[in-house]
């Protein structure tokens, strides 16, 4: 259904392009470095049990024996240890919604490096590690899903961050824009739409770029596109998107 009033119908791109708009230029800070040390552990040789002495006990060889198994019976069953279930991912401080986050960006531009020391960037985005997260957001109708980008085969401060904005500069297609449960919401992921492009100066290439390539996922947060850390959901496993205007 088309807008109401005299709003523009939206556009929709007949194929997926990735191309970032500019933003403005950002000075790097210097990567800070830390070392670590190695532990040692001093490896102990085996312990030779006391002899015993069957003549001095008082019972016959049998009863000795059938005590001694048992006794052997009842230690193994009470050092099995049940397993558990596996532990929580824990997330990076610089992630977590709950502790900042430590840095707040539009989402629709690429990640800023600023102030952001390259290995916290390198480092584990949970713990312990994990090869992929899933992200959902109240504002989105898919999950956004992040691999890991590196050698390490875990997933990075890093990969949540580009992997977030790689996700929402995609195009929607008509059966996603469909998806949107009201009339006004729609209009509002219009107006959202038609606001970015309109944010360059008319007539310069990011313009009609953003203008020709036609509404991205991105709109679909409106207004909200500012990130602002992540949220667990231990029940379902998906970490929650945390955005503000």
């Amino acid at each position: 259904m088309a807008p109401s009033g005299n709003l523009k119908t939206v556009r929709f791109a007949l194929e997926q392009k990735y191309y970032s708009p500019p933003c403005s230029p950002i000075s790097p800070s210097s990567s800070t470095s830390s070392t670590s040390s190695a532990s040692t552990i001093d490896s102990v040789g085996p312990i030779t049990p006391p002899s015993l002495d069957f003549a001095a006990l008082p019972m016959s060889s049998k009863s000795y024996s059938n005590s001694l198994y048992h006794s052997d019976t009842v230690a193994a069953k009470s050092a099995y240890v049940s397993p558990g279930p596996p532990p929580r991912p824990q997330l990076h401080p610089v992630l977590d919604a709950m502790m900042g986050p430590w840095f707040s960006y539009d989402l629709c531009l690429p990640p800023p490096s600023a102030n952001i020391p390259l290995q916290t960037l390198a480092e584990p985005a949970t713990t312990p590690a994990i090869p992929e997260l899933q992200v959902s957001c109240p504002h989105l109708p898919w999950v956004i899903t992040i691999r890991a980008q590196t050698r390490n085969r875990y997933v990075t401060v890093s990969d949540v961050r580009y992997g977030l904005h790689t996700s929402l500069r995609k195009n929607i297609t008509q059966k996603e824009y469909d998806l949107l449960p009201t009339t006004r919401d729609k209009e509002k992921v219009t107006l959202a739409y038609q606001k970015r492009y309109k944010a360059y100066r008319r007539g310069s290439v990011a313009y009609q770029e953003e203008k020709r390539a036609g509404a991205k996922r991105i709109d679909f947060l409106m207004t909200s596109r500012r990130f602002a850390g992540l949220c667990a959901h231990h029940e379902t496993g998906v970490w929650s998107l945390c955005v503000s205007r």
